[in-house]
C-alpha cells in the first residue's frame, strides 16, 4: 500500500511537471517558427542553450509530437 501511494504521488509529480514543461516547450516551438536559432531563444527565454538544443532536437526528432509529449520526455530524461 504505501508502494503504491509512493509511486501514484512520483506519477503525480512528475506529470505536473511535464504540463509545466509543456508551457516552456510551446514557447520555444513558437519562437522557431519565427525562425529564431537556439542562442537567440534561450537569451531571449532566460534559458541554458542546452536545455534549448534539447526541445529542438526532440521536436525535429519526431514533427508530430505534441508539446506536451517532448516535455514528457525531457522529465523522463533527468
Amino acid at each position: 500500500l504505501k508502494d503504491g501511494m509512493e509511486r501514484g504521488l512520483a506519477d503525480g509529480k512528475a506529470e505536473g511537471k511535464a504540463e509545466g514543461e509543456s508551457k516552456i516547450v510551446t514557447i520555444i516551438r513558437k519562437k522557431r517558427q519565427k525562425n529564431l536559432n537556439v542562442q537567440m531563444i534561450a537569451e531571449n527565454l532566460e534559458l541554458d542553450a542546452s536545455y534549448v538544443e534539447k526541445v529542438v532536437a526532440l521536436m525535429e526528432e519526431d514533427p508530430t509530437r505534441t508539446d506536451l509529449q517532448v516535455a514528457e520526455i525531457l522529465v523522463r530524461q533527468e
